[in-house]
């Protein structure tokens, strides 16, 4: 707990990726974009590959209102995958770009969808707003 806690306390546990998305009309290895996802972010930022949280989650069909439509599926234009990325504050300006830019890049790849197509949201978590293992980190 306490080697956890030290990672976590040094900014190196982080960032936490969440991709949400419907489902895709064509099938979709999930397991090879998450690791690609994982490998390109980890070099463009020069955060170790061991110290990213990634993780996908599927939206329900017809749960998803976007342009006051309800779809069944991600489509090329609408409904888009939206990815949240979570960090510790302090990184430099230039890593989280890095990080933003790289995972809207393999998700547009990877998905033959229009880049702007792909939502990222970046959240930097202030000092002492992650608790983890009973403690909050500095």
């Amino acid at each position: 707990m306490q080697k956890l806690l030290a990672l976590l306390k040094g900014g190196a546990i982080m960032p936490i990726i969440q991709i949400k998305s419907l489902p895709f009309r064509k099938t979709i290895d999930q397991t090879k974009i998450l690791k690609e996802i994982g490998n390109r972010v980890s070099q463009a930022s020069g955060i170790p590959i061991n110290r990213l949280i990634i993780y996908w989650e599927d939206i329900k069909p017809n749960s998803y209102i976007f342009d006051g439509e309800f779809s069944e599926f991600t489509k090329e234009d609408s409904h888009h995958p939206i990815v949240y990325i979570s960090c510790l504050e302090g990184k430099p300006e230039e890593q989280e770009e890095a990080i933003i830019s790289t995972v809207a890049k393999i998700l547009s790849e990877e998905l033959s969808i229009n880049k702007e197509n792909v939502a990222v949201i970046f959240n930097r978590i202030h000092s002492r707003r992650l608790f983890v293992k009973g403690d909050f980190i500095i």
